[in-house]
């Protein structure tokens, strides 16, 4: 808008930036330049607070939840099937985290490894007509979201089945309950906008996708009910046999089992640390939709972008091969890498995989307030009082492109720059900092940036919960695919290959968050077998 004003005008204006639904991702650090790393935006309605800076940041989110509160309302819409770790607050909020957390076991993370490999190899064998020389691939984004819907059904539900994509993809229909379910779900996931949104009456007897929505929806929780049910049977027959000394194998069968074997209180009741019933299926349902929607995309936007900069694609190919060649490991079957002995040397895709999140993080802000208290907290080694009831945003765009942590070039795509064995373009104090000491995928070689300017993951009590789940997801599938193919760019006969890039590069421009940020359009593929 301010492009179009006079000059004396725009200053007036500014404030129209602010009305774009993702003007955090819009504007990266720009309005922060002009205005300061933290500034307030006051309007009738609220007194907001936005953050760019990472010492505050990091200093928010550390601080004790009781300073600083993570406002539920939000995400209350999200309770579709039941309170979760995600919609909660308070002592509630601690009783979901404490049983939801201690379910992603080195265990879960190794199934995580082996089952992406597995319906990774199927989605390649599908999108490549059987490892044809060249193929391409007009719509990458619904088979990536079902393949890592289909990797956590899998480990987090115990719901075993290949991939089987819809038939309309693979020409072979599956009427397996299991799939039924898969499809269901990823029908679920795909408009959740509108079930989050619309009343249930109004869905039913809406226009016929509406309607088909709503059975979907009405599918999963029947599907969820006898899931719980029948592992609730398992479990007290196993108790019954082998004791609780049986380490759960999924992370459905762990939620079930704690509450089956949840302490008695000193007048024989259970006490309540455990989840009822429909929070088990709430939290199985979170799990599965912040995991599947926000890997999936980091998938989609990284093959994209590697088919925008070949020269990165290179460096990620020659690093796979170190890593595979200097593993011992059978280097022609994929599916004979062992996680122990592969994930920890492959680098590069878990730079790609950070790289690709500083520049489109699922979500472009993080929301805290200071609720009934007046708050203190230190900036420019000052300290500024906050009043009670501010909204505080970190920012992630705007940290994760602030120039004083990531240099002149922070708006340039560079996963090498996470990589310590390459140059860097960071900030000294960034580029400078050690290797990452907390790096949950066990991967040496990365550099940890300040603290607080890179909150893909969240940090502090509320971070992700299923973080090296989704790291040991990602590195798995992005190393398969490029140890097998380069990926480029599909130009149509009426385009030469500088058009395709400049409009590539606008569709990344136009992201959106629906809920989560993502590629609006399509981006057409060509996969080529590497020799």
């Amino acid at each position: 808008m301010n492009a179009f004003l006079p000059q004396a005008l725009e200053k007036q204006w500014e404030w129209f930036d602010l009305c774009h639904p993702d003007w955090r991702f819009v504007a990266k650090h720009e309005l922060h330049r002009k205005h300061g790393d933290v500034f307030a935006v006051i309007s009738p309605g609220c007194l907001s607070v936005e953050v760019a800076d990472a010492e505050v940041a990091a200093e928010i989110i550390s601080r004790s939840r009781y300073d600083f509160v993570k406002p539920t309302w939000p995400y209350s819409l999200l309770n579709l099937f039941g309170d979760n770790v995600l919609s909660s607050g308070g002592a509630t909020w601690r009783r979901h985290r404490k049983a939801t957390a201690s379910q992603f076991s080195n265990t879960i993370h190794k199934q995580a490894w082996t089952k992406s490999l597995v319906l990774g190899q199927e989605l390649l064998s599908i999108w490549t007509n059987n490892h044809a020389t060249v193929s391409t691939v007009a719509n990458i984004a619904p088979d990536l979201e079902f393949l890592v819907l289909r990797v956590i059904l899998s480990v987090g539900y115990g719901a075993t089945a290949h991939l089987n994509y819809r038939t309309d993809v693979s020409g072979v229909p599956d009427t397996g309950r299991t799939s039924r379910f898969a499809a269901a779900m990823d029908q679920v996931l795909s408009n959740l906008t509108k079930l989050l949104m619309l009343p249930n009456r109004v869905l039913k007897h809406g226009p016929s996708h509406w309607q088909s929505v709503y059975e979907s929806a009405t599918d999963v929780r029947t599907f969820l009910e006898d899931l719980i049910w029948t592992e609730t049977q398992k479990q007290k027959r196993n108790l019954t046999v082998a004791g609780d000394s049986q380490e759960a194998n999924n992370v459905l069968s762990g939620l079930v089992r704690q509450g089956i074997c949840s302490p008695k209180g000193e007048n024989g009741r259970e006490e309540q640390s455990h989840l009822s019933d429909e929070e088990v299926m709430g939290n199985i349902f979170i799990l599965a939709f912040a995991g599947a929607v926000s890997t999936a995309d980091s998938l989609k936007y990284s093959l994209v972008l590697m088919a925008l900069h070949p020269d990165i694609q290179e460096w990620l190919i020659q690093d796979i091969e170190e890593a595979i060649n200097s593993s011992g490991e059978d280097t022609t079957n994929p599916l004979e890498w062992k996680e122990e002995t592969v994930l920890s040397r492959l680098v590069a895709p878990y730079c790609v995989m950070l790289e690709t999140l500083r520049h489109y993080p699922p979500v472009t802000g993080i929301n805290k307030s200071t609720g009934d208290k007046e708050q203190l907290v230190t900036f420019n080694g000052s300290l500024v009082l906050l009043a009670e009831d501010v909204n505080v945003n970190m920012s992630l765009t705007a940290l994760h492109h602030n120039p004083k942590y990531w240099g002149k070039n922070a708006l340039v795509y560079c996963p090498q720059n996470w990589d310590t064995r390459c140059a860097c373009d960071w900030a000294e104090s960034t580029s400078n900092a050690p290797e990452m000491s907390d790096t949950t995928a066990g991967t040496p070689h990365v550099r940890n940036p300040v603290k607080g300017s890179f909150l893909a993951f969240s940090d502090g009590a509320r971070g992700c919960l299923g973080k090296r789940f989704a790291q040991v997801e990602f590195v798995a599938i992005l190393t398969l695919i490029f140890r097998q193919y380069r990926v480029e760019l599909a130009v149509r006969e009426t385009e030469s290959l500088e058009d395709v890039r400049r409009r590539t590069q606008m569709i990344l421009d136009n992201s959106a968050s629906t809920p989560t940020l993502s590629l609006q359009t399509p981006v057409p593929l060509q996969f080529m077998r590497r020799n």
